[in-house]
């Protein structure tokens, strides 16, 4: 068992060979998940102010944040975004990007907003 962290060098026995791979520094990797909510719902007036929160888990320091409305990309490299101009089913979700490798990126689930008719 390696721990995180242990540093020294790794053999790796292929039937026939090993491969040497001195200096290498060990770092477990866990499959990270997003997912998103919105606040205060998905249901809303035109022009009221919504605010998108994303929860990452498993995910370490090296990432970013990339928002998204109807697939393209809005936002800051924040955990929230707030918006007063969606339209009836726009769909909002989150992208979480590891910035330590740029191998990975995890979607969140998709949020479609509805708005609701002023009462007359």
């Amino acid at each position: 068992m390696v721990s995180d962290g242990a540093t020294g060098d790794v053999d790796v026995f292929i039937p026939g060979d090993t491969l040497s791979l001195p200096g290498f520094t060990y770092i477990s990797c866990t499959t990270p998940t997003l997912s998103i909510t919105v606040s205060p719902n998905d249901t809303f007036c035109l022009g009221d102010s919504l605010t998108f929160t994303a929860l990452a888990m498993n995910a370490g320091s090296s990432f970013k944040y990339q928002w998204r409305l109807n697939r393209q990309n809005v936002g800051t490299n924040s955990p929230t975004y707030i918006v007063d101009t969606l339209s009836n089913l726009d769909t909002v979700s989150c992208l979480l990007i590891d910035t330590c490798t740029t191998v990975f990126s995890i979607s969140s689930n998709s949020i479609a907003v509805v708005v609701r008719s002023p009462a007359l």
